[in-house]
Formats: structure tokens, C-alpha cells, sequence
């Protein structure tokens, strides 16, 4: 027996959602292992940046998901990622609620806009600062991210309990 469309990806997400529960466990963890220091080494800093990547790069993965199974197009181009994280703060109407909520969407775009840095530079330009900010940031962006696409899966889920 096959899920229903809606249900499959309430599923797809909700496994999203049990990776980033798993990616603030990381993100506790390095908080407490350089709560103390001034300057972590190179090393760690590429670590650690890689660990907040991870936030978006899970994040925009799941905004794909939802755009493919809703049928909607996926942006393109320039400035594409950006246009990504705006398109999920809006609804579609007739189709879906916004996916996140405003204060998630500026919460993310610090990510975002990290996770473009930390790709597109050398790990030794990272700025410690920067990172550090991120790091406590960290918890509230994924808990108002697990909170706004666990609201998507019950609409998703009620989708399926109304066409049935």
C-alpha cells in the first residue's frame, strides 16, 4: 500500500526534522567545547562552520521537497537560494500556507548567507565572531524551523484527511 502524496512528505519532513533535533545535539556540543576559548584553530573554526551549514543546507532541502511535491517552480538563477527562502515565507494560495514564518525566514537568511561564505571562501577567512553568533543563534532558528514545518506536516496530513 502507497502513502498518500501529502502523507509521504509529512513523512520526508518529519525525518528532516529528526536531523536537525540531531544538528542542535552538534551545535550544543561545540557551544560547550569553545565556550571558553578565545580563538579555536583553524580546524576547529572549518568544523564548526561546517556544523552550521548544515542548518540551511537541511533547511533548503526540505523547501525543494515541498516545492517539487506541491508542483511549484523552482527558482532559478541568481540570487536563487534567496529567492528559495522567500518563496517558503509565502503562501500559495489555494494551495499551501506560508511553509515558515517571518522571524524564521530572517533567522535563516543568516544561515543562508553563512553557508554561502563558508562555501565560497578558504576556512582560514572564517571570522570567529561571526561563527560564534551564528552558534547561539542556533537553537532558537531550528526550533522556530522544527516548529513551523511541524505545523506544514499536520496541514499536509488534514490535506490527506479531507480529500479521503
Amino acid at each position: 500500500m502507497t502513502l498518500p502524496p501529502n502523507k509521504a512528505l509529512a513523512d520526508a519532513l518529519r525525518s528532516e526534522i529528526e536531523n536537525w533535533r540531531r544538528l542542535q545535539q552538534e551545535v550544543a556540543d561545540e557551544q560547550n567545547r569553545f565556550s571558553d576559548q578565545a580563538l579555536p584553530s583553524i580546524h576547529d573554526l572549518r568544523a564548526v562552520a561546517s556544523v552550521l551549514s548544515d542548518i540551511y543546507e537541511g533547511a533548503e532541502k526540505a523547501f525543494e521537497r515541498i516545492a517539487r511535491a506541491m508542483s511549484e517552480p523552482l527558482p532559478s538563477g541568481f540570487g536563487w537560494h534567496q529567492k528559495m527562502l522567500a518563496q517558503m515565507g509565502e503562501p500559495v494560495v489555494g494551495q499551501r500556507p506560508a511553509v515558515i514564518q517571518p522571524k524564521t525566514q530572517r533567522q535563516l537568511d543568516d544561515f543562508r548567507r553563512f553557508r554561502h561564505v563558508e562555501r565560497h571562501r578558504y576556512g582560514f577567512d572564517l571570522d570567529w565572531e561571526n561563527i560564534q553568533e551564528l552558534l547561539t543563534d542556533s537553537d532558537q532558528a531550528l526550533n522556530l524551523l522544527i516548529a513551523d514545518l511541524e505545523t506544514f506536516c499536520i496541514f499536509l496530513e488534514q490535506l490527506d484527511k479531507d480529500e479521503a
